[in-house]
């Protein structure tokens, strides 16, 4: 009788041990429908089919730096970068889930900082233009100002027409935010400082919806034309603002971070829900439209520098010497990607299967 005791015993503490481990696997197990894709640099992009449990590593240009990445679906992607050598500004699409690229443009004198996708043949790209070429730059000991770039294509992925508007005077266009083929919105600075312009008839026309002097724009987020978010930095460096609009961008409200709380990238599902991320680690959240941020515990110190989400439960930050983090269930748990790969990453695209 004693040993019937002690067998159930045994029996009911490895069960009970046995459920707590199926429900810790279970609520740190990674997305299984999502696919990632994250630009280096030095021109590689990491692909992962299985929400970050496993990744591959392909080559589009050796020569190329990437800054940025964007998704169409879990076959489409495009990535827009710089080639150090050949000082040009590039495009690359793959349409087989990353494991081939090829390069569809190519711009001298350039770089593109942004890239949004649309479809399998649509995409904007943003940056600067130098205006003299990579050798004069070198004897310059001076700064050289860059003028803007925008871009885009629409049905056949050679055929690139120059969107800049003439009244942007010099510097890059940071980021692009796509709608669709005929709308889009972009951060860019100006002699009025930095703005952000929006497009309705494929760039032909643009109007500056947004204009601050003594800041810095970092990113920008568009839900449609109308629920836009952009991050920015004062101009002592030391304070981050998040500026939305819900309006197409009449009015504007915003929330200033804490001192040193710097944020560099924003990613929105919706209209109340977004996250923000930046340096030593840092990843807040809104579910409320900006009005209050949450600070979350992000699994990582390393400064975050690009940020995707798909939904108010997934998302994904990438960041210095490696730093991938993911959550699935809306930010409570974030999980640290294994990499053997220390080269920083500035671009993540993530998808979810429906």
């Amino acid at each position: 009788m004693q040993c019937r005791r002690i067998f159930r015993f045994i029996f009911i503490l490895v069960t009970v041990m046995l459920s707590i481990a199926v429900l810790s696997l279970q609520g740190c197990a990674p997305a299984g429908k999502a696919t990632l894709f994250v630009a280096q640099e030095d021109g590689h992009v990491l692909v992962s089919t299985d929400g970050g449990a496993n990744w591959r590593s392909r080559l589009t240009r050796p020569d190329t730096n990437l800054w940025d990445i964007s998704a169409v679906d879990e076959k489409t992607v495009w990535a827009a970068g710089q080639g150090y050598t050949a000082d040009d500004g590039v495009v690359f699409r793959s349409v087989d889930g990353g494991n081939s690229w090829s390069q569809i443009y190519s711009g001298k004198q350039q770089y593109l900082r942004g890239v949004s996708a649309v479809d399998s043949t649509t995409a904007w790209a943003t940056g600067g233009l130098y205006p003299m070429d990579l050798e004069l730059r070198k004897s310059v000991s001076a700064l050289v100002l860059v003028n803007p770039v925008i871009i885009r294509t629409a049905g056949g992925v050679s055929n690139w027409a120059d969107k800049t508007p003439k009244n942007m005077f010099w510097g890059e266009v940071s980021r692009v935010a796509a709608i669709d083929a005929d709308t889009a919105w972009v951060t860019a600075y100006s002699k009025e400082g930095t703005g952000a312009w929006m497009t309705d008839d494929g760039g032909v026309t643009w109007v500056r919806r947004f204009s601050r002097l003594n800041v810095q724009a970092e990113d920008i987020a568009a839900i449609d034309r109308d629920n836009v978010w952009v991050v920015c930095h004062d101009g002592s460096g030391l304070y981050s603002i998040v500026f939305r609009t819900s309006d197409g961008g009449k009015t504007w409200s915003s929330h200033r971070f804490a001192k040193d709380e710097l944020v560099r990238s924003i990613a929105a599902v919706n209209d109340t829900t977004a996250w923000a991320v930046g340096s030593q680690g840092l990843v807040f959240k809104t579910t409320d439209g900006g009005k209050t941020w949450v600070r979350q515990k992000s699994a990582t110190k390393r400064s975050l520098h690009a940020l995707s989400a798909t939904n108010p439960g997934n998302a994904c930050a990438v960041g210095a010497g490696g730093a991938i983090i993911i959550t699935t269930d809306g930010g409570k748990t974030w999980r640290k990607q294994f990499s053997t790969n220390k080269t920083d990453f500035f671009g993540v695209s993530m998808v979810t299967a429906e």
